[in-house]
């Protein structure tokens, strides 16, 4: 291999429904079964060629009572927040493209629907590949 050349690998895997995957709590409880489907990509590529260049959450179900979803930098600074979930983040920070290359992001989504007695956070990572 040459010194100059520099190879990248990733791993990237789907995110799941939320029936599918129920996460524990702290007080070891599976989270009640939620009539919504929920898809939130792990890794988007805002680079402008309209693939896959921005990050939102698909939700298909029942209306939704509360929608918050924020995502962290990986210091636990907030760098995106809707409570609008047909809003998408698009890499950026305050109008700024975020740093070149790949960063990981921390998500956090909170929801419950009409249907839903409670609202669930579901927690994740998502990759920003440029």
């Amino acid at each position: 291999m040459s010194a100059n050349k520099k190879y990248y690998f990733f791993l990237v895997f789907a995110f799941f429904a939320l029936i599918a995957n129920a996460q524990k709590s702290s007080g070891g409880d599976e989270l009640p079964e939620s009539p919504l489907d929920i898809f939130i990509p792990n890794a988007f590529t805002p680079n402008g060629d309209g693939l896959n260049d921005s990050f939102k959450t698909v939700i298909n179900g029942p209306e939704l009572e509360i929608y918050e979803f924020m995502v962290l930098d990986r210091f636990g600074k907030e760098v995106f927040y809707s409570t609008n979930p047909d809003e998408n983040w698009n890499g950026t920070i305050k109008g700024s493209t975020y740093s070149s290359g790949t960063s990981l992001f921390i998500y956090i989504l909170k929801i419950k629907s009409v249907e839903d007695r409670s609202p669930q956070t579901l927690r994740g990572h998502v990759v920003l590949i440029r």
